[in-house]
């Protein structure tokens, strides 16, 4: 790049340090002072001279100032110009270096999209579920030669092991889940076993106390003690007889015999 040479030469000389120095005395010896009732006119009217003199001074340099630069004038405009030329200078520049970046980024894409690819299938994972946006749009992505840097890779890696672990996760809780399922269907249908077979069992135990109810009416109706009418002269015969019956039915035997005054010697 070419150097800017500015040959120049300037001659400047003022009072400006003697009126410096003036100014600062007078506030020493001239205007620091006390005001009273015979000063105060003459006192506003030395603020009024200060100010006017200040505003001279300050046209006076102005137009000092002006007349100075007036050389510097066409230099401003053609200064400008060249800064424009900087600017287009960096912009082709910028141009080449984006293209260049948004080819590398594309890249970047290619690379981290196959790896991810393969890594999910050989673990039997949907790759839309890993987010790798990001990746894309970091030139770190990829080395100079093009290949996936190490560092992205480490990255997919960390994200497929993380989807990974909340698939395992969500099967864990699916199988707890449905063997709890398992269990609480199991545990009803034991209960449901237990209840109708005790159920069953008390229909049962009913039904066979209701038959044995029936079978002692019977058995109570046919044994009804009967008025035997027995000579007093005769013979009393002694009879063996095996009998066998339910303790119920020999009960309600063994209290018709009593009432028909029957006497037995042995039961066993």
């Amino acid at each position: 790049m070419a150097e800017l040479i500015i040959n120049h030469k300037i001659d400047i000389t003022s009072n400006m340090d003697e009126l410096a120095q003036k100014i600062k005395s007078d506030i020493k010896e001239k205007y620091d002072l006390v005001v009273t009732e015979e000063t105060v006119k003459s006192t506003k009217k030395l603020m009024a001279d200060i100010n006017k003199e200040k505003a001279d001074f300050k046209t006076t340099y102005k137009n000092f100032k002006t007349e100075v630069l007036k050389p510097l004038s066409p230099l401003d405009n053609k200064a400008k110009e060249i800064e424009t030329y900087y600017d287009k200078a960096r912009e082709v520049l910028e141009t080449q270096v984006k293209s260049f970046e948004a080819k590398k980024l594309e890249q970047a894409k290619l690379v981290c999209t196959a790896y991810a690819t393969v890594e999910c299938n050989n673990r039997g994972i949907d790759v839309g579920t890993i987010t790798i946006l990001d990746l894309f749009q970091k030139l770190g992505s990829i080395t100079e030669q093009g290949n996936l840097s190490n560092t992205a890779k480490n990255e997919i890696d960390t994200r497929i092991q993380a989807v990974e672990n909340a698939i395992l996760r969500a099967r864990i809780e699916a199988e707890e889940l449905a063997k709890r399922d398992r269990e609480i269907a199991e545990n009803a249908r034991l209960e449901a076993e237990e209840k109708f077979k005790q159920r069953e069992i008390e229909i049962l135990a009913k039904a066979e106390i209701d038959k044995q109810k029936a079978v002692n009416a019977v058995i109570k109706e046919q044994l009804k003690p009967v008025e035997v009418f027995i000579e007093e002269t005769a013979p009393i015969k002694e009879f063996c007889l095996f009998i066998t019956t339910t303790e119920v039915q020999f009960a309600l035997l063994s209290d018709f015999m009593i009432k028909n005054k029957i006497e037995y010697k042995e039961v066993k």
